[in-house]
């Protein structure tokens, strides 16, 4: 399949691009991409609590990273 210079038209075309890019990459540049996108994500998700609770420190905001992440309920007061 031959891919457009504009781009893929399509999920399924971006799907099939995104992994062709994924498979041509080594091991160690795959798991840097991952690491990558999991430092995004948790940039995107420290901005989303910011922009809920402005109010917070930065450690209120660490600790809420943390409940959504791994937990159902709020963490523990003791904890710092």
């Amino acid at each position: 399949m031959q891919e457009d210079p504009a781009g893929p038209k399509n999920e399924r075309e971006a799907d099939e691009m995104q992994i062709r890019i994924l498979r041509g990459l080594t091991p160690s540049r795959r798991l840097a991409t991952a690491l990558e996108m999991t430092d995004l994500a948790r940039a995107f998700a420290r901005a989303g609590i910011r922009m809920r609770h402005p109010d917070w420190s930065e450690a209120q905001v660490s600790r809420e990273l943390l409940r959504i992440a791994f937990l159902p309920e709020p963490l523990p007061d003791w904890l710092p």
